[in-house]
């Protein structure tokens, strides 16, 4: 892995995964896409006609010179004038809308499942990497702050196909301030450290074992005293 800072947004992203930086690719994909339907919302506006505005009569070049009588037409009382169409050439275009709220070109919050939204720009600090079933050989980041491992939609690690695992098994929390990983339990599922049924928070360290019932997975970790995102930033 290689971190690097962005030069525009000053985010850090992984050099050797992303050949430019992702944050500003997914803000211009947003950006254009909120420009395509604002056009589309100006083509779709229907225009106006004018209703206030009193027809031109048109008269014959024989009328000009022998113009006729007017003769008086009784028009009902229900019947409106304005109901008559107006002319072609007297349309006007309503002006641009602006009590519309303008489209968000940044992506939503996601929720953690305690309901608080997520730091989705958090740095990685660690992962947990899968060693036997549905997961086997794949990785999955833990940023700096609280991780919650489940098979729940809403959990940072997803494990939905691992069914032995609770919709929110345990959590995994860095705290750069102590350096530290802590493993918890988050319901009654059981977890295990490193052979051992884990019944209070415990302290992780590099290529301990953990299995969230059948699910095995090894912690690796990033920052620690060797390395920390509040270093390299200084």
């Amino acid at each position: 892995m290689k971190p690097i800072q962005c030069d525009v947004c000053h985010k850090y992203y992984d050099a050797e995964k992303y050949g430019s930086c992702p944050h500003c690719i997914a803000a211009q994909a947003l950006q254009s896409a909120a420009e395509a339907d604002d056009g589309l919302r100006e083509r779709e506006r229907p225009a106006r006609r004018s209703i206030f505005r009193k027809h031109k009569k048109e008269t014959t070049p024989a009328e000009e010179f022998f113009p006729r009588e007017s003769a008086s037409v009784e028009t009902p009382s229900d019947v409106s004038q304005s109901d008559s169409p107006p002319p072609d050439d007297e349309a006007t275009i309503p002006a641009r809308r602006t009590d519309l709220e303008p489209l968000s070109q940044t992506p939503p919050a996601q929720l953690s499942p305690d309901g608080d939204p997520a730091d989705a720009d958090a740095p990685v600090a660690g992962w947990l990497v899968c060693t036997c079933g549905a997961y086997k050989g794949r990785s999955f980041e833990l940023p700096v702050g609280r991780s919650v491992i489940g098979r729940g939609s809403t959990a940072q690690v997803c494990l939905a196909k691992e069914h032995s695992v609770a919709d929110k098994h345990a959590a995994v929390t860095y705290e750069p301030k102590k350096k530290t990983f802590l493993l918890e339990n988050e319901g009654d599922a059981p977890t295990f450290l490193n052979g051992e049924k884990l019944t209070q928070a415990a302290e992780l360290k590099s290529f301990d074992e953990i299995a969230f019932a059948d699910a095995p997975f090894v912690f690796v970790r990033l920052c620690g005293s060797r390395f920390s995102w509040e270093k390299l930033a200084e």
